[in-house]
């Protein structure tokens, strides 16, 4: 599964661009199984916001997170200090990646 899902981007110092695989072999410490125990409306597995945003390395002029997603062409801007620390990116939904 080497396919690009995740691409950080923009004002950063690192941009990243990361496969399902990539994400998977993030450390442990840096997993976030099961996301339903802070919303049970959200099942899945992700990665902790903190261990992306300490690859990519934002820029001091980065202020907000733009998220986009291209199968539903969804679009979200979030200032980068309110998620910064309690985001989650869930990529994996029982073993696979999202549909």
């Amino acid at each position: 599964m080497s396919e690009i899902v995740l691409r950080v981007e923009g004002e950063v110092e690192q941009p990243l661009k990361l496969s399902f695989d990539d994400l998977a072999r993030f450390p442990v410490e840096e997993q976030v199984p099961d996301v339903s125990r802070f919303n049970p409306k959200r099942p899945g597995d992700g990665i902790a916001l903190t261990a992306l945003l300490k690859r990519a390395r934002p820029r001091a002029s980065a202020t907000y997170l733009t998220l986009h997603a291209t199968a539903d062409d969804f679009h979200a801007s979030v200032p980068l200090d309110a998620v910064c620390d309690e985001g989650i990116v869930v990529y994996r939904l029982e073993g696979q990646p999202l549909p």
